[in-house]
This record gives C-alpha cells, structure tokens and sequence, in this order.
C-alpha cells in the first residue's frame, strides 16, 4: 500500500481489458486473460524479488 496510484492504474487496466473481453462477446477474453495473466506473473516475481534475498524455486 506504499503506491496506491499505480496499484489503482493497474486495477482500472485490468477492469478495463476483462470488460472490453466480455464486449467482444468473449472472444476477446482469449487475447486478455493470458496477456493479464503474465504481466501479473511478471508483476509478482519483481515484488518478490525485491523483498528481500529470499530463495526462489
């Protein structure tokens, strides 16, 4: 909770792809729920990583 702004730009974008997926008559979540997916995958491992000298499996 140390940067709400950027914690609140990444909860609008993922709202905003889900919702633009549905638009697309679910098709569009084809495309969305990976791409999301791995950038918050990617999102995760720099958190993780920056927390401290932890091993990572």
């Amino acid at each position: 909770m140390e940067h709400p702004v950027p914690m609140a730009l990444w909860a609008v974008l993922i709202m905003g792809l889900t919702l633009l997926g549905m638009a697309l008559m679910l098709l569009g979540l084809v495309l969305t729920v990976p791409w999301i997916a791995h950038a918050s995958w990617h999102a995760y491992q720099d958190t993780v990583a920056a927390s401290g000298p932890a091993e990572r499996n």
